[in-house]
């Protein structure tokens, strides 16, 4: 598109290049692309940027830049730690302590252990692993600040699980991301999570530590990072019955939504008094229905949501800016958009940048929310619709539309929530219909919830904190939203 902004052309031109180019291979400075394209070098730096936050190449002072392996994300198969299974081999697990220290959290570790101080930080420990004395990896972990005491445990002969388990908790919840990249004298350098900390903040309560011997293209092993919320007391039973939000707080959650084919104008007009009166965030309507629902909302405080390109998503980018354009005239506060399916899956990503972005400037700042329609994903198609709509400026990814073969998964939920920045919201959305699985989603990482059946799940709220049992939830039609 003409109005593509300069370095994501370059972006995208250095993307095909690296496409072909072999894990390793030297990228050309930043001097030598600004003089290829006609460019000053800073436009040149924000294209590597992007595709450094991709996972596509790699920074090493002092050396350059590189074309990176691609990362391998994966459901860890065991929760076993390193000690444990190095004597599943016969062999003797020993460490060597690199670094271990309280310091200040990036942005990124932040996110990831749910730190919510003004100044987070985090407890980062390096080591090297060994077995038999032989050194089999470095490992970087880190770890919310209030387990600082992990830091005065045996971290060469000991085991950090151990550890864990000394002070009344273990991990219940793990993944694992494999990467291989060049090593510096000191070993590899961390990348992305758990790196040391950012220039102009020094570290607090650092533990003096020794550094390894240098060990030259080991592979990279990342203990997961762990948020209070995984970390449970061993000693402590499963809490059926965890502390639940006001009904109020669940109401400012939900976009009730009312996209069934079938609906009357009547029944609109009632599910949008049924929003009003329940003060939801928003109603969700069809296009047709957007100057309804804002004739009966004006004044409640509840927005007005619609959707674009809905349901496949595969209508032209000039169709959907064109839909925007009139349901934001016709009283639209909110834009539900289904980013190109089929383009995603087919690995089309400019397409589907350029699709993006176009209606977030034609809503001119009001809120977009992408769909993502996770049924006809995989992982990797997930996590790059995700980075897809932040990169455009969404301020929401969305699970579903209610309309394909599943909805919305916790697992899903985690997945989109640990890979948009906290700038960009996730909403779940295709078979929320009961207050259980509405507060399942919440703790997995949702902050809006699209339901039919909003005022079941709200009278079985307010039923639990009258702590009488939950009435008889109205029918949900069968496919539904």
């Amino acid at each position: 598109m003409a109005n593509t902004p300069l370095y994501v052309r370059i972006e995208r031109a250095l993307r095909a290049r690296l496409a072909t180019a072999p894990p390793g291979a030297l990228v050309p400075a930043e001097t030598a692309l600004a003089e290829e394209f006609g460019v000053a070098r800073m436009t040149v730096r924000a294209a590597l940027n992007a595709l450094e936050a991709d996972g596509l190449v790699e920074r090493i002072q002092g050396r350059g830049t590189f074309v990176r392996r691609r990362p391998t994300p994966r459901a860890a198969a065991t929760l076993m730690s390193f000690h444990d299974q190095v004597r599943s081999w016969g062999r003797t697990p020993s460490s060597r302590l690199v670094e271990g220290e309280v310091r200040p959290a990036g942005a990124e570790e932040a996110a990831a252990l749910q730190l919510t101080a003004a100044a987070p930080t985090v407890v980062s420990i390096v080591r090297v692993r060994l077995a038999d004395d032989v050194p089999l990896a470095v490992e970087y972990a880190c770890f919310p600040p209030h387990l600082a005491t992990l830091l005065d445990a045996d971290l060469e002969t000991g085991s950090l699980h151990r550890a864990l388990h000394e002070r009344g908790l273990r991990p219940t919840l793990g993944s694992s991301t494999l990467t291989a990249q060049p090593a510096g004298p000191d070993g590899p350098a961390p990348a992305g999570r758990c790196g040391r900390a950012a220039a102009g903040g020094e570290p607090r309560d650092r533990r003096p530590a020794r550094r390894a011997p240098g060990i030259q293209r080991q592979p990279v092993r990342r203990l997961p990072l762990l948020a209070a919320r995984h970390l449970r007391r061993a000693a402590a039973p499963r809490r059926r019955n965890p502390v639940i939000p006001s009904v109020e707080q669940v109401a400012a959650m939900i976009d009730h939504s009312l996209l069934r084919p079938e609906l009357t104008t009547a029944e609109v007009r009632h599910g949008c008094e049924v929003a009003a009166r329940r003060r939801t965030a928003s109603v969700c309507v069809r296009p047709g229905d957007v100057a309804t629902a804002a004739a009966v909302l004006t004044g409640t405080g509840v927005l007005v949501g619609t959707v674009v390109g809905f349901p496949h998503g595969s209508t032209t980018t000039a169709l959907k800016v064109a839909e925007t354009r009139e349901l934001i005239a016709a009283g639209a506060g909110e834009i539900d958009m289904v980013l190109a399916i089929g383009r995603l899956r087919g690995g089309e990503t400019g397409y589907v940048l350029d699709d993006i972005a176009a209606v977030v400037a034609a809503a001119e700042g009001r809120c977009v929310k992408v769909i993502l329609e996770t049924a006809y994903l995989d992982a990797e198609q997930k996590v790059a619709g995700c980075r897809l709509a932040e990169r455009a400026g969404a301020r929401f990814v969305k699970t579903s539309t209610g309309f394909a073969p599943g909805g919305a998964t916790a697992a899903d939920i985690r997945l989109m929530r640990a890979t948009v920045s906290p700038a960009v919201a996730v909403k779940a959305s295709g078979g929320v219909r009961t207050l259980d699985t509405l507060l399942e989603l919440a703790a997995a990482g949702a902050t809006r919830f699209g339901a039919t059946a909003t005022e079941a799940i709200l009278d079985d709220l307010a039923a639990r904190h009258r702590g009488e049992p939950a009435p008889v939830a109205s029918r949900v039609t069968a496919g539904s939203y």
